[in-house]
């Protein structure tokens, strides 16, 4: 069974191949470890997409094997030095070549309250004993939010009672004397309610990028299970959150071993 993809946990980041990897070797570039799998956020900007693993190994030191994604990826997995929770995930094609790379701070959702548009206030615990998947826009996101948005719900648009679709807008940035012009312009329709972030809450707790729309998903145990931050639509990186989401339903449904 593929495994979903794991940012979080720092503990035991032993290398391993885990039984749901179905019996399958790991890759000949992957050099078995049993170091932790630790690096800081600095050497991780500083992979890239084409790298082969001995480079990022170099960079990162060795990574946790977490198994194949059924897409065919070989996904490996980075904690944050020096904390207990947050790090990054690398996943490599069958030649060991870096095709996708997402960094995550924290391993679990943050206590919040925040309002919405139409004045309602969201706790964090309302959305416990579910998916929660947060779609976070700032300033420099139009062009491209929306498209992700809407590819997010449709995806899971038949999953409402497991998953929660949540969009917050990040406004931080915008002068106290027009912010209540910015709050008119937000959708009027009450399905389509997007938090209020005025001081950039999720942004400082996720170290998320202003300039891209930023896409988070949360356990229902509200751990970490998804992170990325992305500009326009992409096929490869949505199939990755979807499968993400996906084999982790199955783990839920089918419980602990």
């Amino acid at each position: 069974m593929t495994r979903a993809v794991n940012v979080v946990s720092a503990a035991t980041f032993a290398f391993i191949c885990l039984s749901s990897c179905g019996g399958e070797k790991t890759p000949a570039w992957l050099t078995p470890t049993s170091l932790d799998a630790m690096t800081t956020r600095d050497a991780y900007d500083a992979v890239e997409e084409g790298m082969n693993y001995a480079k990022v190994s170099e960079l990162l030191g060795p990574g946790r094997y977490e198994g194949r994604l059924s897409a065919g990826g070989h996904q490996v997995v980075w904690s944050r030095e020096g904390a207990e929770d947050g790090g990054s995930f690398v996943t490599f094609d069958s030649e060991g070549s870096v095709v996708g790379h997402y960094w995550a701070t924290r391993s679990t959702r943050i206590p919040f309250e925040l309002k919405d548009q139409f004045d309602n206030t969201r706790r964090n615990g309302d959305f416990a004993d579910q998916f929660t998947i947060f779609v976070i826009n700032g300033p420099k996101t139009s062009k491209f939010g929306p498209d992700w948005r809407r590819a997010v719900s449709e995806e899971f648009a038949g999953d409402l009672d497991e998953i929660v679709i949540v969009g917050v807008a990040q406004l931080e940035w915008v002068p106290e004397m027009i912010r209540g012009q910015i709050h008119r312009g937000f959708p009027t329709e009450k399905d389509r309610w997007v938090l209020m972030d005025w001081n950039d809450l999720f942004t400082d707790a996720y170290g998320l990028d202003m300039g891209k729309c930023n896409i988070l998903v949360f356990r229902p145990d509200g751990t970490t299970l998804f992170q990325v931050a992305v500009t326009d639509f992409d096929a490869r990186v949505f199939g990755e959150l979807v499968e993400a989401v996906r084999s982790a339903q199955t783990e839920v449904v089918a419980g602990p071993a």
